[in-house]
């Protein structure tokens, strides 16, 4: 299956974490978490580091999300499969600038930096029809990514499908 390598750009409203992502843990995969549940699961996922580098140098185009389309509660939403720390990142960030830190570390980050124009209104990605269609690069990302994965996590979650 050919995957689109046209770079598009959304608004930070129009992206949603994967309340699928397998980093969350086997037990939260299917429970159906609101966002704000995902982000909280996130807090401590070295966010800030990539917050300061965003700062710095803006979101660049060779880092865009993988995202798909799906319905969620109705409605059609870019759905982030590959870069829920990135975009976690972009949310807290923006939460601190306009003055809703999470937490002592996040304020100290955005006295030190202003954001680039364009950075939460111009966010990269590339469209991939299903989330299969990029199990095999999520495969080695997960093994070779920064963020270390407990083996369980790394371990693909196989969906029975009723007939």
């Amino acid at each position: 299956m050919n995957i689109s390598t046209e770079i598009r750009y959304a608004t930070l409203d129009e992206l949603y974490l994967d309340h699928k992502n397998p980093r969350l843990g086997r037990s939260y995969v299917d429970a159906e978490l609101a966002q704000e549940e995902v982000l909280d699961l996130m807090r401590n996922w070295v966010l800030d580091e990539l917050a300061g580098s965003y700062l710095q140098n803006g979101f660049w185009q060779h880092e865009a999300l993988l995202v798909v389309e799906e319905e969620l509660k109705e409605n059609k939403r870019l759905i982030v499969v590959d870069g829920n720390r990135r975009l976690a990142a972009l949310i807290y960030l923006r939460r601190a600038i306009n003055g809703n830190p999470s937490s002592k570390k996040w304020k100290l980050l955005i006295e030190n930096g202003t954001a680039p124009a364009e950075l939460f209104d111009r966010v990269p990605y590339i469209q991939v029809p299903t989330r299969e269609a990029l199990e095999a690069f999520q495969g080695f990302q997960h093994i070779a990514s920064i963020k270390n994965w407990s083996s369980l996590e790394k371990k693909p979650v196989h969906r029975q499908t009723h007939r």
